[in-house]
C-alpha cells in the first residue's frame, strides 16, 4: 500500500495492518502473520531480509491459526471482522 492509502485506512477503518491476513489475525488473537512493508519500502533487499528473518515455525503456526479461524466462516464473516471497530 502507498503511504497515503495506509494513512486513510488507519484513520477511517482504524486498522494498524495493511495485509488482509494480518488484519484478520490481529482481530482474532492480536498477532500478525508476517511483517509488512509499505510500497515505498518494497525492494529486493528488503524482501530478502524479511524472508531470511522470518521464523518459519512461528509463521506456520500463525498460518495454521488463520486457516482454522477462517475455516469456520465465510466471506461475510471476514467482512464483519474488518468492519468491527
Amino acid at each position: 500500500a502507498k503511504d497515503i492509502d495506509f494513512f486513510i485506512a488507519m484513520k477511517i477503518l482504524k486498522i494498524k495492518q495493511i495485509g488482509l491476513a494480518n488484519i484478520i489475525l490481529n482481530r482474532h488473537n492480536n498477532t500478525n502473520l508476517h511483517n509488512e512493508l509499505m510500497q515505498t519500502n518494497v525492494n529486493v533487499e528488503n524482501l530478502l531480509k524479511e524472508y531470511e528473518n522470518t521464523d518459519r515455525e512461528i509463521f506456520y503456526k500463525k498460518a495454521g491459526e488463520l486457516k482454522d479461524y477462517l475455516s469456520h466462516g465465510s466471506s461475510q464473516h471476514v467482512a464483519k471482522i474488518i468492519e468491527s471497530k
